[in-house]
């Protein structure tokens, strides 16, 4: 066992009303009972596990004994969420590729958590959330040619600046398809398209237009989480025809976005990593930490989108959509 323990990037849910967690790690889901002490007490050692503690240290600061520090690790280890040390400086491709199809399937699963999706699933947000959440979506797609050419612009590789300038020229216009979608739930085109993004939305679009200067393949590993794979493609529109069922709202009137969404997953956009890296026979530690740190910002980017979503939305106060101020009216 090591002596400055480090768990594996992945997330521990406390069950409500039980002593018990549920650890997910890639593609697994563990259940861990409490079977001593508290789950909250385990909560608190999980911060320490970062690999900057040594086991006396952790000890220390939980003013609890160094033996049951190990043993908790013990188990932890067992079920295989410690993290091992690394002895290379390089990543092969098929196991760089694996690893991040697991952590991406882990971080799409703990977004479709999000309340906002509960929320509307169950009916219990105001059906001008589902409104907002459309036309944020407008603005996200909108917003694809600006990130997509930002990491053109900043890309070194001639193959795969030819690769994104094919996804350029494939996701170029599809904001039509949601803005199409919007007009048939009632709303002013002219309206729509003068109207203003939430700020967790300009957020997202920033962080992507950031990540692609700095790392190319970090904007490879976010457009993997943004894509999905079929699977997800097709849970999603699944999701969106119940909420869209749920509100009132006509088939016809999601039909657009469930296209835009069919036409990504034909046009192989969930598949654009290992189109990147299929001449690639490894990656450096350095590159791999740099591109997965901007994956991990995105996921957090989309958490903040669907905070921001459901708190404008919810507001009775609030416009929809969200119109630009006026000089005139400061």
């Amino acid at each position: 066992m090591q002596n400055h323990p480090r768990l594996r990037h992945g997330t521990l849910i406390s069950r409500s009303e039980q002593n018990s967690l549920v650890a997910m790690v890639g593609r697994r889901c563990v259940d861990i009972e409490v079977e001593e002490g508290s789950k909250d007490a385990l909560l608190r050692m999980k911060r320490y596990l970062t690999g900057d503690y040594s086991i006396v240290e952790i000890a220390a600061r939980l003013a609890i004994e160094e033996s049951d520090v190990r043993r908790v690790l013990a188990q932890f280890d067992e079920i295989g969420i410690l993290a091992a040390p690394a002895h290379t400086d390089r990543i092969g491709r098929e196991v760089f590729l694996e690893r991040i199809d697991e952590t991406v399937t882990m971080w799409r699963r703990q977004m479709s958590y999000h309340p906002l999706f509960g929320k509307l699933e169950s009916g219990a947000a105001r059906i001008e959330v589902f409104q907002g959440l459309i036309v944020e979506t407008y603005h996200y797609v909108k917003s694809a040619t600006t990130h997509i050419a930002n990491a053109i612009a900043h890309c070194e590789s001639p193959d795969w600046k030819a690769l994104l300038s094919h996804y350029f020229t494939q996701e170029l216009g599809h904001e039509a398809l949601v803005l199409q979608a919007l007009t048939e739930m009632g709303f002013s085109k002219d309206k729509i398209v003068a109207s203003n993004p939430n700020i967790g939305t300009t957020s997202l679009i920033g962080n992507l237009c950031h990540i692609g200067s700095k790392s190319t393949l970090g904007y490879f590993l976010c457009l993997r989480l943004m894509e999905g794979q079929s699977e997800t493609v097709h849970t999603g529109i699944g999701s969106l025809r119940r909420i869209a069922q749920q509100y009132g709202i006509k088939e016809s009137a999601i039909q657009p976005i469930v296209t835009h969404a069919l036409m990504d997953e034909q046009g192989g956009h969930g598949r654009l990593l290992e189109e990147a890296l299929q001449f690639t026979d490894a990656i450096t530690v350095e590159e791999a930490n740099l591109a997965v740190n901007s994956m991990h910002d995105m996921k957090h980017s989309f958490d903040q989108y669907y905070d921001q979503i459901l708190m404008y939305y919810s507001n009775v106060s609030s416009y929809v959509p969200r119109p630009r101020i006026d000089f005139f009216c400061i």
